[in-house]
């Protein structure tokens, strides 16, 4: 299908621009009418999840270590997905040597890669279970090979860091908040995905024309993708450092 509606990985975002997206993204389909665009149902529940993700980002503000966990789960979580990413293109190299070298690394990446429904506690062990395998022989080879020790330290200290907040908390509460973003967050990333597929193909079969709606919406992910590229470019001027 041909793509109508720019696309955008929104959960790279952190947790105040992801909130903020959310809320432009929505004055949009209120703007234009969810019922006269055919997506009333999947809005509602769009509508739904983004008032869970405010809601619990409100807290997670009022509360300091809460947001400093969130964040540093976040901070984690987007080196976490570079680092598998760069093995995962890795795997094509022209060198037979860095390709064995990205499929070990990637398996180990890939065994570790779902923590969304872990507890922080689990997410701490797991976190230390990775770091293990990484630094028996094969997988430093691989490592060395791949010339990634830049993603493997930044993962080694951020996961530092997490674990380090994870000691701190002195309550549940805590841990409840920052999860709830967590959830309320992917669910907010599925509906709005969810809309975007109906529209385009409402949009393919001509029972939608809403050229304004697609116009404008595309011209605010635009700016949604701006703010990803800038965050994305400090994280990488903290990992060369």
């Amino acid at each position: 299908m041909k793509e109508i509606i720019t696309r955008i990985d929104l959960h790279t975002l952190k947790n105040e621009t992801h909130a903020r997206a959310g809320e432009n993204l929505n004055a949009i389909f209120v703007k234009h009418n969810p019922q006269a665009l055919g997506i009333k149902p999947l809005y509602e529940l769009y509508r739904s999840a983004l008032n869970k993700e405010l809601e619990a980002f409100d807290l997670i503000s009022r509360n300091d270590l809460a947001a400093k966990i969130a964040d540093q789960d976040h901070a984690r979580s987007a080196i976490f997905r570079g680092f598998i990413s760069s093995v995962r293109i890795a795997k094509t190299h022209f060198d037979h040597r860095h390709r064995e070298a990205a499929h070990l690394l990637y398996d180990i990446l890939k065994r570790h890669e779902n923590e969304e429904k872990m507890t922080f506690d689990s997410e701490v062990a797991a976190n230390d279970s990775l770091g293990h395998v990484l630094q028996q022989s094969a997988a430093s080879q691989a490592i060395a090979q791949l010339g990634m020790g830049g993603w493997h330290g930044k993962l080694t200290q951020e996961n530092t860091t997490f674990a380090a907040l994870i000691a701190e908390r002195n309550s549940e509460i805590v841990e409840k908040i920052a999860l709830q973003v967590r959830a309320s967050r992917a669910a907010t990333d599925r509906y709005y995905s969810a809309i975007v597929n109906q529209m385009e193909n409402l949009w393919m079969v001509g029972i939608t024309s809403s050229i304004a709606f697609i116009k404008e919406l595309n011209a605010t992910i635009e700016q949604i993708r701006h703010a990803i590229v800038q965050e994305a470019g400090k994280q990488r001027a903290i990992i060369s450092l």
